[in-house]
C-alpha cells in the first residue's frame, strides 16, 4: 500500500495526506517484524537466497525445460528471460560455448549509462549525456559493495582478465544483478531468475522519504536511510541536511540501491520537475512538462463529453 500511495505514478507528491499514509503503511512493515535486510547485498541476487527475510514480493520462475525451438521456448517455458536480456551482446558468435562465461549471446538490453562509453558510439556526441549524472559515475569509490553486484564491467572482465583472451562486446558495462552462474546459461531465456517487486530496502527508503515529507529529516528518517548505507558499508549520511538535501540523498540511495528493479521511472513521476531535469541530463531536451507528461485525449471522446473533457495542453 505505501507503494500505492505516493510511490507509484499514481501518488501526488505535493498531497501532505498521501505521503502520511504512504508512512503509515511502510512503518507497520517495519514493526511487523517479518523483515530484514541481508547482511550481503550481493546475495540477493543469488538462487541460495530468494525469498529471503527482504524479500516482501518476489515473481518465481522455473527453468530447466528446454524445447528444441528457442521462440516456443520463451512463450511456453515457465522460466525467466532475464538472463536472455541483460547478458552482453557479442560481435563474436564462433567462439566455442563452454570456454565462454555466458553459453549464448544476449540481448544486451538496458545498458547502464555511461558517459565515456557512450561518446564512443556512432553518434559521435555520447547521446547529449550530462557528465556525472549516469549510473557508473554515481557509483562512488566507497560504494563498491553495490556497484560490483549490480553492473559487470564487462569490457574489463572478457578483454582483460578471460581466460579465452577478449571478446568483442557492444558496451563496456551490462546489467549483473539478474546473470546466473555459468551452468544455469544452458537454457536460453529459461533460467530460475527471480524478480522483486518489493523489498525491505526499498520500504525502509520509502519511510524515509515519506518521514521528511512529513515531519523534515528526523532521527527514525535517517535511521532508516541508514540502515540501507550500512549494509553496503557505506557510512551514515551527513546530519544537519535540510529537507530538501535529505531528499536528493533518497532519490540517490534509491537510484544506487534499486538499479535495474524497475523503480526508477516511478520516482522521478511523482517528482515532475526531477523527471523533466533527469530528461535533460539525458540529452532529451526537448522534453516539456507541460506536453510530454501526458497523451493527448482522443477527440472523440472530447466531442462526446459536451465540454466535460478537454485536450491536454501541447496538443
Amino acid at each position: 500500500m505505501a507503494e500505492l500511495k505516493g510511490f507509484t505514478c499514481g501518488g501526488n507528491a505535493s498531497n501532505p495526506e498521501d505521503y502520511q499514509k504512504a508512512k503509515d503503511y511502510a512503518l507497520e512493515v517495519i514493526n511487523s517484524g517479518k523483515y530484514s535486510l541481508l547482511p550481503n547485498y550481493a546475495n540477493l541476487f543469488k538462487k541460495d537466497f530468494y525469498n529471503s527475510s527482504e524479500s516482501v514480493f518476489e515473481l518465481m520462475a522455473k527453468g530447466g525445460s528446454k524445447t528444441p525451438d528457442y521462440w516456443i521456448e520463451v512463450t511456453v517455458s515457465q522460466g525467466s528471460l532475464w538472463n536472455d536480456w541483460f547478458a552482453p551482446r557479442f560481435f563474436d558468435r564462433t567462439k566455442p560455448v563452454d570456454n565462454r562465461l555466458f553459453a549464448f549471446n544476449g540481448w544486451g538490453f538496458n545498458i547502464p549509462t555511461n558517459v565515456p562509453d557512450l561518446t564512443r558510439t556512432a553518434d559521435g556526441g555520447g547521446n547529449g549525456l550530462t557528465i556525472g549524472t549516469t549510473i557508473v559515475e554515481l557509483f562512488s569509490v566507497a560504494d563498491s559493495v553495490r556497484r560490483r553486484a549490480s553492473i559487470l564491467d564487462t569490457y574489463k572482465y572478457f578483454v582483460s582478465e578471460s581466460p579465452e583472451g577478449g571478446a568483442d562486446n557492444l558496451s563496456s558495462y551490462n546489467i549483473k544483478k539478474y546473470m546466473n552462474p555459468i551452468n544455469n546459461y544452458v537454457n536460453i531465456g529459461n533460467a530460475d531468475d527471480h524478480y522483486y517487486v518489493l523489498r525491505y530496502a526499498d520500504v525502509l527508503l520509502m519511510f524515509a522519504e515519506a518521514e521528511n515529507e512529513v515531519s523534515g529529516p528526523t532521527g527514525a528518517a535517517y535511521n532508516a536511510i541508514n540502515q540501507v548505507r550500512n549494509r553496503c558499508k557505506m557510512p551514515n549520511l551527513s546530519s544537519g541536511l535540510s529537507k530538501d538535501q535529505f531528499l536528493d540523498s533518497v532519490y540517490l540511495e534509491r537510484r544506487l540501491e534499486l538499479c535495474f528493479e524497475g523503480h526508477r521511472w516511478f520516482d522521478l513521476q511523482r517528482r515532475p520537475l526531477r523527471l523533466e531535469k533527469a530528461m535533460h541530463n539525458h540529452g532529451k531536451k526537448g522534453f516539456q512538462l507541460c506536453r510530454n507528461m501526458y497523451w493527448p485525449l482522443n477527440q472523440r471522446v472530447i466531442e462526446l463529453s459536451s465540454g466535460a473533457y478537454q485536450q491536454n495542453f501541447g496538443y
